[in-house]
């Protein structure tokens, strides 16, 4: 279970100070457990998710907007996902679509929910464990992703890629290892390969991290995937995702990922200035539904990339 661990020694106590003074303490407990929970300390300025991660001399990342839609605080900090509150937003690994991903996660809570809004998170190895042999087979396939951007679906192009220039469209593809080609005169399709699962170096036990389930149309309403496939066909869905030689993957098998990766969901009731630390390699996230105001910000940073995960910090 994710547990509440430390809090502040005083009411009051400035949050970054505190780190500051037991970065050893947070960093062991960060490796041991792979999520640290901080509570009841004086948290308020927007910035405290990067600067955390620069306290524990984390190299920061830009957040890439392939996926999910969310705004530029300041520097490197960004708001959560700024998906409806009305819809639940299921567990996944942060950028495991692409071969480089965070290793560390920041979530900073400045405004809760009057109900709802719950930080969901999912322990990957007890998840990796409960998908049998799944994980071997995605590490040694891997995940391709095809998205496809039609105008006023999903998130749009320029939004994606931060530019509407084409050739730094091109450019950011090619960092990217996209294969970029028009599908018709207002839609582009993009094809990549990311990771299926990770092996750990000390265990050797492979580890689930992708986004398959997440990508694919199986996980639609049945009735918007209807009309998406009515207005586009199969090929032309704006996500979708394939094994990494492009072979499909079943409905049913996305069905069965869904169901134990939602058994292993917990949900962490934040209050304002809690922050989270969490470890992409080794804890999922996700968000419940809501009513009212939520302002959570989220900074990145240790990138990695490859199919092996090593001992954090090491």
């Amino acid at each position: 279970m994710a547990a509440l661990v430390p809090s502040a020694p005083a009411p009051g106590t400035p949050l970054l100070d505190w780190v500051r003074a037991h970065r050893s303490d947070v960093c062991r407990q960060l490796s041991e457990t792979g999520l640290v929970w901080l509570r009841g300390f004086t948290a308020s300025e927007p910035d405290v998710a990067q600067e955390l991660l620069t306290l524990l001399g984390v190299e920061l990342m830009e957040d890439v907007f392939f996926s999910t839609p969310r705004s530029v605080v300041t520097g490197k900090t960004y708001t959560a996902t700024e998906y409806p509150a009305d819809q639940h937003i299921p567990l996944h690994s942060e950028m495991s679509y692409l071969n480089t991903h965070p290793r560390l996660l920041c979530f900073h809570a400045l405004t809760c929910a009057e109900s709802g809004g719950e930080t969901a998170v999912g322990d990957l190895d007890a998840i990796s464990r409960d998908l049998g042999d799944l994980p071997a087979r995605f590490h040694d396939a891997g995940v391709q992703y095809r998205r496809v951007f039609h105008t006023g679906v999903d998130i749009p192009i320029d939004v994606a890629f931060g530019s509407d220039d084409p050739s730094e469209i091109a450019a950011i593809a090619g960092r990217y290892q996209m294969a970029l080609h028009k599908v018709e005169e207002e839609s582009t399709q993009a094809t990549y390969t990311g990771p299926g699962a990770l092996r750990d170096t000390v265990t050797g036990q492979f580890v689930w991290f992708n986004q398959a389930a997440l990508h694919h149309p199986a996980r639609l309403p049945a009735s918007v995937r209807t009309t998406l496939t009515e207005m586009f066909g199969e090929e032309g869905l704006p996500r979708q995702s394939y094994y990494g030689d492009g072979t499909p993957i079943s409905d049913s098998l996305v069905g069965e990922i869904t169901a134990i990766m939602d058994r292993h969901t917990q949900y962490l009731k934040l209050h304002p200035s809690d922050v989270v630390l969490v470890d992409n390699l080794r804890w999922a996230h996700g968000r419940a539904p809501y009513h009212g105001m939520r302002t959570i910000h989220v900074a990145m940073g240790m990138p990695c990339e490859g199919s092996y995960r090593k001992p954090l910090f090491a």
